[in-house]
């Protein structure tokens, strides 16, 4: 059978692309997939605003544990009634002291570790329900409503906790449960979105830059809770549920009047823009799929090294996440100002690091220098064994503060390799069901928000020291290594057979 010229298969590109119904009108220059780009990345800022604002304002709102019959807090690292301690020589060295076991700070409501951690995990009893449905829906309906109704949701329910922390902690509960049911929709919808606006060349550095935006906005959503919190404004704590709130609102109302389902859609974008997009996916371009292939997926050995990856990602991540700023604040003794900026700042160079991973591994994989399934593999191995080795440094540490932040900044840098490995192999494997697989690997690994924080609250339930908070740190160690392995074993980065819908299947054949 004779080749085609490339004028002609340029030419069948341009007729599946640019239908001439769609092109009319479309007269803007500048590339419109930026603009999904910024708008997706101030999305994940406002995602993990609304999850993150309780890990420090927890911190001011319960009272603190007390040295008791049943619990003991061990101040190792600080003398809590030396009120002239030198600022300087307190953030910089920090000198065992030993006996010092007293109450540290008093809160508005009396909730003691388990309580805080029943708190903490309630959000990810609804997030790990929404998951699957969501990234079904996204796939067969869109994406776009889907992504403004969970900030939209998320945002209402977050302004009602205040009211809701008041009455009860079962209502402060049940308020956490729904913004994770309404945020449970947005990460497998912006997975499927990502299929249809990156082009497979350009996915790791998108995606890195969108998805660091949960780590920019975890850095400016603690920093900016300490210092709420310590204001006064609107009483203190609540400020940080009304501010986030209300920033989610506006989200809201951006999205909606800037966003499009996908290129063909926009009324402004460029036919250059369009087969840029759609040339270079290879034939992967993304449509309202059919039947799920269930079966292929849950007996892939791919697809379960993937869960393995996330779920040991969501272990270390949530550990330090949600338990930091108790770390800081008991085993330290940093208010709640040093508590919010020593917990963020991580997340600042975590988001650094993957936008710098995310462009070096592109441009290995566009110059041939290395295969899309090695470069995932090896991005996700420093991502979860370099935080892994930190970890035990940070043990290593003890009390001296400057160790303390190296070791968390380097783990942080680390960590944000894995938005170039794992966390973009589901669109790899399989971009008309990437939403499902980021549903089915977000639901499972999500579960981690739940034993995680259970799990510290365990460990710390009848001592809080130094030795119990290491036990913590070094299974996170445990589970980021393993899991790690499985994925460099059993993981893969390549096009999977039922990785595209009958439709597309046919399309994508040379």
């Amino acid at each position: 059978m004779a080749c085609s010229s490339d004028d002609e298969n340029e030419g069948s590109v341009k007729s599946l692309l640019l239908p001439e119904k769609r092109i009319k009108g479309r007269r803007w220059t500048f590339p419109v997939r930026y603009v999904f780009l910024v708008m997706a990345f101030l999305g994940f800022n406002i995602l993990y605003s609304l999850r993150v604002n309780l890990s420090v304002a927890i911190v001011t709102m319960s009272k603190e544990v007390t040295n008791s019959s049943e619990v003991v807090v061990k101040t190792e690292c600080y003398d809590p009634d030396a009120k002239s301690f030198d600022k300087m020589e307190k953030m910089l060295h920090l000198y065992p002291l030993q006996g010092n076991d007293t109450q540290l700070t008093t809160g508005e409501f009396d909730w003691n570790a388990k309580v805080q951690s029943y708190i903490v995990g309630s959000f990810f009893v609804g997030y790990v329900i929404t998951q699957i449905p969501a990234g079904r829906l996204a796939e067969r309906y869109g994406s776009k409503r889907p992504l403004a109704a969970s900030i939209l949701l998320a945002s209402i329910f977050t302004l009602l906790c205040p009211i809701a922390a008041r009455f009860h902690y079962l209502a402060f509960m049940g308020c956490r449960v729904l913004i994770g049911l309404s945020e449970g929709m947005f990460f497998p919808s912006m997975h499927s979105m990502c299929a249809r606006w990156f082009p497979k060349s350009d996915r790791s550095f998108m995606t890195a830059i969108i998805y660091s935006g949960a780590q920019i906005g975890t850095m400016i959503t603690m920093v900016a809770t300490g210092y709420l919190d310590d204001s006064g404004l609107f009483g203190g704590w609540p400020s940080a549920f009304y501010v986030f709130g209300s920033i989610g609102l506006i989200w809201f109302v951006l999205w909606t009047l800037l966003i499009y389902e996908s290129p063909l859609e926009h009324p402004y974008i460029s036919e250059a823009e369009i087969l840029y997009i759609g040339t270079t996916q290879n034939g992967e371009k993304s449509r309202k799929s059919g039947n799920t292939p269930w079966l292929k997926i849950v007996t892939s050995p791919a697809v379960w090294a993937l869960v393995a990856a996330h779920f040991g990602q969501n272990w270390g991540f949530y550990t330090l996440l949600f338990e930091l700023p108790n770390y800081l604040k008991t085993i330290l003794g940093l208010d709640i100002k040093e508590n919010g900026l020593i917990s963020g700042l991580p997340y600042l160079i975590q988001a650094i690091a993957g936008w710098f991973a995310g462009y070096v591994f592109d441009v290995m994989i566009k110059s041939n220098v290395i295969s899309i399934n090695c470069a995932r593999k090896i991005a996700n191995t420093v991502g979860l064994v370099g935080p892994a080795i930190c970890l035990v440094g940070l043990t290593v540490a003890k009390c001296h503060f400057n160790y303390i932040v190296g070791a968390l900044f380097l783990a942080m840098a680390f960590n944000g390799f894995t938005y170039s490995g794992f966390n973009i192999t589901h669109v790899d494997m399989s971009p008309d069901y990437a939403g499902t697989l980021m549903g089915i690997t977000n639901c499972i690994a999500n579960f981690a928000g739940v034993l995680a924080p259970l799990y510290v609250g365990v460990m710390t339930s009848k001592e809080v020291s130094l030795e119990s908070w290491s036990w913590v740190f070094y299974t996170s160690t445990i589970v980021y290594s393993v899991t790690s392995i499985i994925f460099v074993l059993f993981g893969s980065a390549e096009l999977q057979p039922w990785g595209l819908a009958k439709s597309n299947r046919k399309t994508s054949e040379p």
